[in-house]
């Protein structure tokens, strides 16, 4: 919330150099105080995996190139505008 966003510029201010840790599980811990924050889940995935916005292709390479041997006569024309 917009308080809990406040005192953590408020700690950074006082204490530079501070370091926050982040639990993926929903928990911010700042200078000894815990802020549970909510992260949707495929974003948490992603964070997890260390994946970019290509990640979830990339997981699925072993099934892409078994549907490329598949289906030779497939292909995909992408047009970027």
């Amino acid at each position: 919330n917009e308080q809990q966003i406040k005192e953590l510029f408020k700690q950074v201010v006082r204490n530079q150099g501070i370091e926050f840790m982040v639990d993926l599980e929903y928990e911010l811990n700042a200078g000894g105080k815990s802020y549970p924050f909510k992260i949707y889940i495929f974003r948490r995935h992603f964070m997890l995996n260390g994946l970019g916005s290509i990640g979830p292709t990339l997981q699925r390479k072993a099934d892409i190139s078994r549907f490329k041997a598949q289906n030779p006569a497939v292909f995909v024309l992408i047009i970027f505008s």
